[in-house]
């Protein structure tokens, strides 16, 4: 039986790890900055966001496609149209 599909390299856990690392810290202030309302008032809209937000970031987390940087520019973006979309 073949188990190297249960294994990976030193250098793709760090990497793993400095990705998470980066878009938590990018996730949390954007979070501060827009307000809760990001993640608490669930319209369809906020649930989409929400979903989308959340592939985002486990795409960035687990694949080396999105970069770091690009990811960080998919969530502000994410986040500045939700600002845009939210009702007075």
């Amino acid at each position: 039986m073949d188990l190297s599909w249960l294994l990976t390299s030193n250098s793709a856990i760090l990497m793993v790890i400095i990705s998470s690392i980066g878009i938590y810290i990018v996730l949390i202030l954007f979070t501060r900055i827009s307000g809760v309302r990001s993640f608490s008032k669930m319209s369809s809209f906020d649930f989409a966001t929400t979903v989308a937000i959340g592939s985002v970031i486990a795409s960035t987390i687990l694949t080396e496609n999105p970069p770091l940087l690009q990811s960080i520019v998919a969530l502000g973006s994410l986040f500045v149209l939700q600002g845009g979309f939210e009702k007075p």
